[in-house]
Order: C-alpha cells, then structure tokens, then sequence
C-alpha cells in the first residue's frame, strides 16, 4: 500500500473461513498503512477523517484532497506551499505533519490529531466569557 494505493481491508488472512462468515467481517478503507475512519471535518475544497496507523495504532488527521478540484480552482501552488511550509515547521501549538502520500485522484495529507472541536469555537466562547 505504498505511495498512497487505496485498498479495502478485512479480516487478517486466516483469520476467518469461509464465504458467510467473510461477508460479515467489518471492511477497512486503507490509504497506505492508515486505516481511514469517519470524516471529523470538512471545508470547501478538502474533507478530513480520522485514521489510525495500522503499523503503531496511532490516530492521526487525513486530510484528503481531490485532484480535479485542486487543478480546477488553480490551488496547487497554494497546496504545495502549505505542505512545504507544514514539512518544515515544528513548534508545540502548530499541528504537525506526518507524511503526504498521492493516489490517482486524490492527495492525502497525513498529520498529528488534535481534539477538542474547532479552534473559532474556542475564540468565540473565550471572547464571550471574557464580555
């Protein structure tokens, strides 16, 4: 599953045996060796899932970009410089990126999981508790 291949996962191989009992094993989306999950957000020209890498059990952040809308909206440039920047950059309050992997139509960003919702929310109770 190398270089961003999307493959769908079952049960481990011997795991289970014969046709009714594989029909009912849960089926896994992989995107290389990340395990991709429901999406935990989403804004106009990306969607983001939470995956789990299947080689540590570590979640991570996936955000999965399509190509098309990418060339269509003239946004490369933007995308290649905010991967280069995201490469680069390590400080404790900005989220850091794992790896980016590319399938035929979509681009995969892989990075840390931060939870606790979204970070305007927080701005705009803190400005509210604050009047």
């Amino acid at each position: 599953a190398e270089g961003g291949r999307v493959r769908q996962r079952g049960a481990r191989p011997g795991a289970l045996r014969g046709s009714k009992q594989m029909a009912g094993a849960a089926r896994k989306k992989l995107v290389g060796r990340y395990e991709v999950g429901r999406t935990i957000g989403q804004g106009s020209f990306a969607k983001v899932k939470f995956a789990v890498d299947a080689d540590t059990g570590a979640p991570v952040a996936m955000k999965v970009l399509d190509k098309a809308t990418i060339l269509n909206n003239r946004m490369l440039q933007q995308i290649k410089k905010e991967i280069s920047i995201m490469k680069i950059v390590r400080h404790p309050n900005i989220i850091r990126l794992n790896e980016v992997l590319a399938g035929q139509t979509k681009i995969y960003i892989i990075m840390e999981l931060i939870t606790g919702g979204e970070l305007f929310d927080k701005i705009v109770r803190n400005l509210w508790s604050t009047c």
